[in-house]
């Protein structure tokens, strides 16, 4: 093996000029390979083919019979034989041997004509076509194969998984795959034997099967001790997966020296780790490592492709004649279903296609020479045919069937017992109901499956409805929350398998969707569950309707953490529109508590705490906020220590004596109250009776009364008055307060007026009334009190002329924008170097992109700006992602 490894590196594109291997050639052609095959598998999703098929005619592409990017070499061939290996083991981590218990006869009938009725028939094809009989028993054995992961996904998208058809089809899965490796491995010694007889059949079969089992019972019998005592030992959460796939390579290594196919050692370790305790995690691990190594064994089938040779008649007219009869094959087992119900050209087209495990038993073939190019070419041929046919006419065989309609004479009256019940193990559907039950009933049994099965009855009445029209109501809502609170991932498995999640809560069934394809996540079932709900409800003290809105914005959350439109599915339930409010307020409540905990410094102010206590408006929902937020966002030290103190704060102004003793417990009209109590001038109290409420929120009473008295009267266009207080924070800080009225590029100019003083500003709030009259606080340092005669008059030069010297483009600033760190206001962090005048060029580019600035927040540090403003639209809205866009434009 050495020498033809060498061999093979000195006649291939991974060779460097000396005759030794090409690191960088090999480093390149993967990464090709494996940019290449992601974009393969989002564009065959995009247009509803098998990602196997997109990823063989990449390979094609990228092969030499196109573009000649990558030539085949050993090093692609190693890679793509541990993608067999990883793939043989999910396939192995899929299939419980347990459920071969439960296969009824209709599917084990099904499941073993679909195997011999295509090996017979492919066999004699072979000998028609003048074929050597080892060469003919190949062909025969390659057509075996069924591809069930194509046409359960089919019967999922036409929510058809609980049809009679869909549970023949899967059942019959699960002895097709034994059944098929069995007779790859059979073939695959026979043939590397060189004879063909009945000894030499009856000897590979029984060594075959000896080995199936013996492996088996080990790795049943030993592999669950062996693991639980690693797990106990173990100090890594990496030590169980790679100790696994370790024993994999073993149980290859012992087939390969058994002269089997080393993809049954590793189709037996799959089925064995799945009886560990720890399989959920090697399942999630094995699929991240397939993601790398099963896409180039496929692109490496087409990368080894010869179109020129494929394009001959002979070799078409092989393919055409096994596409045939593959197809015939698989159809005829349908008639293993005999005494059933059901539609049988679904069930032989929900067999037909061939995909990943037929590519192996060809590329099998080719390696060990019994095929050549032309029959190879003629079976990729047929498993691309069968593969790219089987899901559209299945899709039109289904889609045929028409959903039943309510059959008044067959509707029973609900028996005394209800309409479902439980008799060991087994759930039962009593009479008939009315389709008008389906949500009711479909939630009522998902709560029941996680100790149960349903019966054929039930499952084949929710079949026969699976295209019905669906109305949610109260009921519907009240059994959501109960599974919610008290259901499992088989729950939401089976609403799955009946459709129901798809038809009535479209979004969930999105999001599920999004999450089943994270392969960052290490528990495999965490697409059918909901973590923000299971660690909402596992720590409730109570389980109340009082509660419903916490568990249901729980629910929410996780719709909305994997991009689903969380708010569209809130409105399907028909809820009230006090609960619906109530459930927006607590997700964009906890989105706005974990935004502001993750800004970095963190500063916490009396502004910000009286503002979100004004937004949450009572000591409930902000508690629900803190539980929501600490459910599941995974915060550090640091970040909980800043909710704690949000938490605290809000709470202590929620229940400060003075709103205890307001009518409407309402901190704005509280304060505006306040400072009303402290005038008497009608007009000054008009002025505090119009301004605005974030504005009130955060200035105390005797603040607003002294900003009144400065504005009121309205100064005309181009005047302006000026205050000048120090702060009770530092000698060195001092309060300027500018009342002008409201033009554009306002806080340009006056932080422009600022900076020809040579004022640092390290602050800025401002004030908008109704009729333009506008407030504008800076705090600046200053060793000396701001003279307010040069403040007086560099104001009123800002307000009369042009704004000087402002820099346009090439700010070199950086701008990110949060929608969730503030009730109302957008917050938009700008970073970058500092230098004079950058203040006024900031707010000179907001202005020109059309925001308005209601606070600023300026900070220096060793010569960077950290700068924060609260901005909205014309209208006080949050600004719109086009805004945003224009603001960074502005300041780029």
């Amino acid at each position: 093996m050495k020498t033809d490894f060498v061999y093979f590196l000195g006649n291939s594109a991974a060779t460097s000029s000396d005759g030794g291997l090409d690191i960088s050639r090999v480093l390149l052609d993967l990464a090709i390979i494996l940019l290449v095959a992601k974009v393969a598998a989002e564009v065959s999703d995009r247009l509803a083919i098998p990602a196997v098929i997109g990823e063989i005619l990449a390979g094609i592409l990228i092969g030499n019979s196109v573009l000649g990017l990558v030539n085949a070499n050993e090093i692609l061939y190693v890679m793509s034989e541990l993608g067999v290996i990883f793939l043989l083991l999910q396939v192995g981590l899929e299939t419980d041997v347990v459920e071969l218990k439960n296969v009824g006869r209709a599917s084990l009938f099904v499941g073993v004509i679909g195997v011999f009725a295509p090996m017979v028939l492919g066999i004699g094809t072979g000998v028609l076509f003048g074929n050597e009989i080892m060469t003919s028993l190949f062909l025969g054995a390659a057509l075996t194969a069924t591809s069930i992961g194509i046409t359960a996904r089919v019967f999922g998208d036409l929510r058809a998984l609980a049809t009679v058809e869909a549970r023949i089809v899967l059942g019959a899965a699960v002895a097709d795959d034994i059944l098929g490796l069995i007779i790859l491995t059979v073939i695959t010694r026979v043939v590397e034997q060189g004879s063909v007889g009945i000894g030499t059949i009856i000897s590979t079969t029984a060594l075959a099967v000896v080995f199936l089992v013996i492996t088996s019972t080990i790795g049943l019998k030993i592999f669950p001790i062996l693991f639980s005592r690693i797990s106990k030992l173990s100090k890594s959460s990496s030590t169980i997966p790679v100790v696994a796939i370790g024993i994999t390579l073993g149980f290859a290594v012992l087939a390969d020296a058994a002269q089997l196919a080393p993809i049954i050692g590793a189709f037996v370790a799959g089925f064995s780790l799945r009886r560990i305790t720890a399989h959920e995690r090697v399942e999630r691990d094995v699929s991240s490592l397939g993601q790398i190594f099963i896409p180039i064994f496929f692109l490496n089938i087409g990368i080894n492709t010869d179109l020129s040779s494929m394009a001959n008649s002979k070799v078409l007219g092989i393919a055409a004649a096994l596409s045939a009869v593959a197809i015939f094959g698989k159809l005829i087992s349908s008639v293993g279903a005999f005494g059933v119900r059901a539609d049988k050209l679904a069930i032989g087209l929900g067999m037909l296609p061939r995909g990943e495990v037929g590519l192996i038993f060809a590329t099998i073939g080719l390696r060990t020479g019994v095929l050549n190019k032309d029959l190879y070419g003629a079976l990729l041929v047929v498993v691309l045919t069968t593969t790219l046919v089987a899901p559209p006419l299945l899709r039109w065989r289904l889609g045929k069937e028409q959903s039943a309609v309510d059959d008044l004479d067959l509707i029973s009256q609900e028996p005394t017992n209800g309409w479902l019940s439980v008799s060991d193990g087994i759930i039962s559907l009593n009479g008939t109901p009315p389709v008008s039950m389906l949500v009711e009933l479909g939630l009522d049994t998902a709560l029941l499956v996680s100790d149960a099965r349903p019966n054929e009855n039930m499952l084949d009445w929710f079949a026969l409805h699976r295209n019905a029209t669906l109305s949610w109501n109260k009921s519907a809502t009240v059994g959501l929350l109960r599974v919610l609170r008290y259901g499992s991932a088989r729950s939401w498995r089976f609403l799955d398998a009946i459709g129901l999640i798809s038809r009535a809560l479209p979004e969930v069934a999105s999001a599920m969707s999004a999450r089943s394809s994270d392969a960052t996540e290490l528990d495999p079932t965490h697409s059918l569950r909901f973590p923000t709900v299971d660690a909402i409800c596992s720590n409730a003290s109570t389980t109340t309707t009082d509660d419903d809105e916490i568990v249901l914005a729980a629910f929410a959350k996780d719709i909305n953490d994997a991009g689903a439109d969380w708010t569209q599915a809130v409105h399907r339930l028909g809820l009230d529109l006090a609960t619906t409010s109530e459930i927006n307020m607590l997700v964009e409540g906890s989105a706005m508590l974990h935004s502001i905990t993750q800004v970095e410094p963190l500063q916490i102010t009396d502004r910000l705490i009286t503002q979100i206590a004004n937004h949450l408006k009572n000591p409930k929902t902000v508690e629900q906020c803190r539980q929501l937020m600490n459910a599941r966002d995974n915060i550090n030290e640091t970040q909980h220590f800043a909710l704690i103190q949000i938490v605290t704060g809000v709470q202590e102004v929620l229940a400060h004596p003075d709103l205890i003793d307001s009518s409407s417990n309402n901190p704005f009209e509280v304060r505006m109250q306040a400072a009303q109590a402290l005038v008497t001038d009608a007009n000054i109290h008009a002025r505090i009776s119009n301004a605005p409420a974030s504005y009130v929120l955060t200035h105390s009473a005797e603040e607003l009364v002294r900003h009144a008295e400065l504005v009121e009267p309205l100064p005309r266009s181009g005047q302006a008055r000026v205050a000048v207080h120090r702060t009770a924070n530092d000698e060195h800080e001092w309060m300027v307060n500018i009342a002008t009225k409201d033009r554009s590029a306002l806080l340009a100019r006056l932080s422009g007026a600022l900076a020809s003083l040579e004022l640092n500003v390290i602050n800025a709030d401002i004030a908008t009334w109704p009729d333009g009259a506008v407030i504008d606080t800076f705090i600046v340092r200053s060793a000396q009190k701001p003279n307010l005669l040069a403040l007086d008059g560099a104001v009123r030069d800002s307000l009369r002329g042009r704004i000087a010297n402002v820099q346009r483009g090439a700010l070199n600033l950086s701008v990110t924008i949060d929608q969730s760190a503030h009730p109302w206001h957008t917050i938009l962090r700008i970073e970058g170097a500092d230098r004079q005048g950058l203040l006024r060029d900031i707010t000179a580019g907001l202005a020109r992109s059309k925001v308005i600035i209601h606070h600023a927040k300026i900070s220096t540090i060793s010569a960077q700006v950290h700068n924060e403003f609260e901005v909205s639209d014309h209208l006080g809205r949050k600004i719109s992602l086009q805004a945003g866009e224009r603001v960074k434009r502005a300041l780029r």
